[in-house]
């Protein structure tokens, strides 16, 4: 059987596929910083547990590295920053420089490799994606916004990649959408916002689709795709997206028991409607209001001020079309079928999920 190498082992997608890779039998290495913090701590103590080979290491420092990469056949490369927090700087020495010095040590140490199977992101497109009219295909160009640090990071991380493939690195690119599923930040957001009640109304059709895929079927199709994939091409990893923003929203209500008053459809095709363009600065400055509040009481909020008001920025600056989507074609003429091809066949369980934690 073959070994492989999980970077980023202790994250939750890290962990999550090392177990998935002990269960169909793999020879496992996998690697993380030495001294793992929070949630992390109990991920580890937890692939522990299943008999891999453990060997930590730092992205940022090439000389841990060569014994880590030593005589693998794939590589699941999944350690990024994932925060929007992070400045550049920080996100650019792990994603980017941190990259580059892997593949480095690949192309010296790897001797063996068959396929370096890349964690990339939809967020690389950035909002301008919605502007598509029909499919968001793996042939588009990206265009990361320039005051997110995580999109740029991102993208700037899978051109290094490009880059050492074309020196030989054995290169498949997963382009993730957001993803959904038990304690994922997608859906702890949106239980936490219509458990709150703070989504007392909404329009029963927005008329907008956000590119969601459950967590279950990164993992699965990045273990599909290193045994089936195409080295050299890039594969999106999205649901079929029957479904708008509105479905996912009164969905998580009816699970979760709570009542969503359903306003008239609108559409968000074109730019902005009125409403949107008075809702989006007045959301800006509670946004705002709310990160500093956060800083005044000595703890660090997820998206820095700067990052979400770049986000908000260029939201109301998009003219939205109503018959996006990403494509998931390439995927799925690989042969990969779909644990959850809609949004709504998993909320029930992760509304469970939650309950029994006491979320919600």
């Amino acid at each position: 059987m073959e070994r492989v190498l999980v970077t980023g082992a202790c994250g939750a997608v890290g962990s999550a596929l090392v177990e998935l890779l002990a269960q169909k039998g793999y020879r496992i290495r996998a690697t993380d910083l030495e001294q793992p913090v929070g949630v992390t701590v109990r991920n580890r103590e937890r692939i522990l547990q299943l008999g891999v080979e453990f060997i930590p290491a730092d992205l940022t420092r090439p000389e841990t590295l060569p014994r880590v990469v030593r005589d693998v056949d794939v590589v699941f490369h999944t350690a990024s920053i994932f925060n929007y927090y992070a400045p550049l700087e920080l996100m650019r020495a792990v994603n980017v420089e941190g990259t580059r010095n892997l593949c480095e040590a690949l192309l010296k140490e790897g001797g063996t490799l068959k396929a370096f199977i890349h964690w990339s992101t939809l967020e690389i497109f950035g909002i301008s994606m919605f502007q598509i009219e029909g499919e968001l295909t793996e042939e588009h160009q990206p265009r990361p916004c320039e005051g997110i640090p995580y999109e740029k990071s991102k993208y700037e991380q899978e051109q290094v990649v490009w880059e050492y493939h074309r020196r030989g690195l054995p290169a498949i690119v997963l382009r993730p959408a957001s993803l959904y599923g038990p304690g994922t930040m997608m859906d702890t957001v949106l239980f936490f916002l219509v458990t709150r009640g703070i989504i007392p109304a909404l329009p029963r059709q927005l008329g907008f689709r956000w590119p969601l895929v459950h967590v279950k079927d990164v993992i699965h199709s990045s273990v599909h795709l290193a045994e089936k994939g195409e080295v050299g091409r890039v594969y999106h990893i999205v649901d079929d997206q029957r479904y708008d923003l509105a479905d996912v929203i009164f969905s998580i209500a009816t699970a979760t028991e709570n009542k969503i008053y359903a306003l008239p459809p609108i559409s968000m095709s074109g730019r902005l409607t009125r409403l949107g363009k008075i809702f989006l600065p007045l959301a800006k400055r509670i946004a705002v209001r709310a990160i500093r509040k956060i800083k005044r009481k000595g703890r660090k909020p997820f998206v820095e001020e700067g990052v979400l008001a770049a986000m908000l920025d260029e939201l109301g600056q998009t003219k939205f079309s109503k018959n996006f989507r990403a494509s998931n074609r390439r995927l799925k003429e690989t042969g990969y079928r779909l644990l959850y091809p809609d949004y709504r066949l998993s909320v029930y369980e992760t509304a469970e999920w939650y309950k029994q934690r006491g979320y919600v």
